[in-house]
Parts: structure tokens; sequence; C-alpha cells
């Protein structure tokens, strides 16, 4: 987490003393959005050179548990958009150049969409999201819960559909984009699921048995049991993970 100066905390009127997330932009390594703590919440746009650009607060104004993740990024395809995910938050924000009464301002950031709206009615589905991330090969957005739900959001942020397979009643805790389809990690157990082009009630679907992670000495494989993979990336041939655990 990063401390803002107190000067730059007046200027901005932010009064959080951490940033809980944050995310440069794929295209321009410039910028950067972020999503400030408590009291203000509030996602903030950034180049590093001209300072901040822009802000919106998400709407949360309760005490969150700080042990819950948030996570805030770019649509890859296309960086004027930005969704932030966490416990009762899905935001889907719009960049724009400010018009009229707003030209004194260097960018407008406007909620597209403050939830996930339009969802299946019978499914009780849980509010709090664990992490998403964004399809490489449909721009689509998969975003997962601490009960093991997927669900997958157009590039526009509105709701496609539920995702069959779903591991639920396990913690989703992290997921990562491949060439084609999503690395989808509960605990220490990984599962593939692949884009299904054409079929619109499953567009995600399962690629065999889950996978564990296995120690290089045997005897260091007690050593994760319990733990949960926070962060992982996958080397570009797409033939090796390297993750990071909640236990280091």
């Amino acid at each position: 987490m990063r401390r803002l100066p107190e000067s730059q905390q007046e200027e901005n009127n932010v009064h959080s003393n951490e940033m809980v997330t944050a995310c440069f932009n794929p295209k321009d390594d410039q910028m950067i959005v972020s999503l400030s703590g408590s009291p203000d919440w509030h996602i903030l746009l950034w180049n590093l050179k001209k300072g901040l650009l822009g802000k919106i607060h998400i709407g949360l104004s309760a005490p969150v548990d700080n042990s819950q993740f948030f996570q805030i990024t770019f649509n890859p395809h296309d960086t004027s958009a930005i969704v932030v995910t966490g416990p009762n938050t899905y935001k889907y924000i719009r960049s724009k150049q400010p018009e009229g009464k707003e030209k004194d301002l260097k960018l407008v950031l406007k909620a597209e969409h403050t939830q996930i709206n339009n969802m299946e009615e019978s499914r009780n589905l849980s509010n709090n999201y664990t992490c998403h991330a964004w399809s490489e090969d449909t721009g689509r957005i998969l975003v997962c819960t601490d009960n093991g739900e997927m669900i997958i959001c157009e590039n526009t942020g509105e709701f496609k559909a539920y995702v069959l397979q779903s591991p639920v009643g396990s913690s989703i805790d992290s997921i990562h984009a491949f060439s084609n389809g999503f690395f989808v990690c509960t605990g220490t157990k990984f599962f593939i699921f692949k884009s299904s082009m054409g079929d619109d009630r499953a567009p995600l679907r399962k690629t065999g048995e889950r996978l564990s992670i296995q120690m290089e000495m045997p005897s260091q494989q007690h050593a994760i049991e319990g733990q949960k993979i926070r962060s992982f990336v996958v080397n570009y041939e797409e033939n090796a993970i390297f993750a990071i655990t909640d236990g280091n």
C-alpha cells in the first residue's frame, strides 16, 4: 500500500492514508488507476508526470474488513473502461474528455454500472466479489465470488451469463486470463476454463480435472496445505505458473 503525501491529500480532498489496490494502464505506462481506502473510497486516475486526472467515489461508506480484497483494472482492449470489484462492490467506470461545465477538469469519470444487473433471479449469488479478469479473446469480464460462483459480463459491463460449471462452495481467490480462457484458483487448486464460442448459454467450459500445486521437494508439500493463492502469473508460453500464497 502507498501512503499519499499530505500536500496531495489536501489538494485533492483525499483523506485516506492508503491505496488498497492499483493497476497500470496496459497501453500507457504513465497512467495508473488506484482505489483509496477508508474513509474516501475514491477511484483515482493518475498520470505519473501530470498528477491526478480525475476521481469518483465508489459508494462505500460503512467500514470494510481489511482482510477482504479489492481489485481494480483497465479494460486491456479499451482503456477508457475501468472495473473495480470487492465486498459488495462492482463498479464499471468510463473515463472521457470533459465537456461544457466540466472543461476545468482533466478527465471525467462516470459510473455506467454500479452493480451486476439482470442476473438470473433464480440464483441466489454472493455479492462479495473476490476477483475479476478480462478475456483476451472475447474482451468479456469474468467476475468471481467468495462462494465459487463465476459470472460473465460483457465488455460494456452488463451481465452476460452464469458459468454452470462454477466450483460453488469454495471461494475463488484469484484468476488469470490466458489466450482462450481463464485459470481459476480455489485455495491451492487450479481449474482451466476455455471460451466456448457460439454458445451464449455456456460461454466458458471447464477443461479437465482440477490441478494442484506440486512442490519440487515432496517433503515441503505440507508447507502449502491450508493456504490460499492470492495472486499468480502465467508465462508467455502458458506452460508455467508463478503463484503467491497468503502464507508467502
